[in-house]
């Protein structure tokens, strides 16, 4: 499979084509928030190809040695192939030494059974293939997320710091006080 960093052109054909349709609304920030962050060199995508076909796709968002897998994604037609984990492998045997991989996975919820088995069978995903577990939970934008990572072993509070730093880079101030909110378990 052939990784490809992508272009801010690149990015937006698959922000429109795949991403918007991949992620609830409620998920999916402005793409002017990934525009501004990635002329700044914070944030970059990767493109995963096989014979020049799309596969998937992961955006992340750096701030020095914190790096947040912003989205990722298989494909539609490509899911249940084993295509996500050969990509997760990829990105998670880039990382340098020293540099941590966090993760936000939807927190199940028995309130609603409608995606309880999905965000289930996410964090699944993400342990099976070698992330581990912290004791966080973050919300941003009123969604709860569980807080996973990869890389060095972490307290429970430097996950909550490094995603803080994350997301102070990302966001202006008052957004950043007013929609991002982090708890232990």
């Amino acid at each position: 499979m052939e990784q490809r960093n992508l272009t801010l052109e690149q990015c937006r054909e698959v922000y429109d084509t795949y991403l918007c349709r991949d992620f609830p609304a409620d998920e999916v920030k402005p793409f002017s928030v990934i525009r501004d962050a990635f002329e700044r060199g914070a944030y970059s995508a990767k493109g995963f190809y096989e014979n020049g076909d799309l596969q998937g796709y992961a955006f992340f968002h750096r701030e020095k040695a914190f790096i947040l897998l912003d989205y990722f994604a298989v494909c539609s037609d490509r899911r249940g192939q084993g295509i996500g984990s050969r990509i997760f492998a990829r990105i998670r045997e880039s990382l340098q030494p020293g540099e941590t991989l966090f993760i936000e996975a939807e927190k199940p919820s028995e309130e609603d059974p409608t995606t309880l088995t999905i965000r289930q069978r996410r964090i699944a995903f993400y342990r099976r293939n070698g992330a581990m577990m912290s004791g966080v939970l973050g919300w941003a934008f009123g969604v709860c997320y569980r807080l996973l990572y990869c890389g060095k072993d972490l307290s429970d509070s430097d996950v909550e710091q490094g995603m803080k730093e994350v997301y102070a880079s990302l966001l202006a101030p008052e957004s950043f006080q007013a929609n991002i909110r982090f708890s232990r378990i």
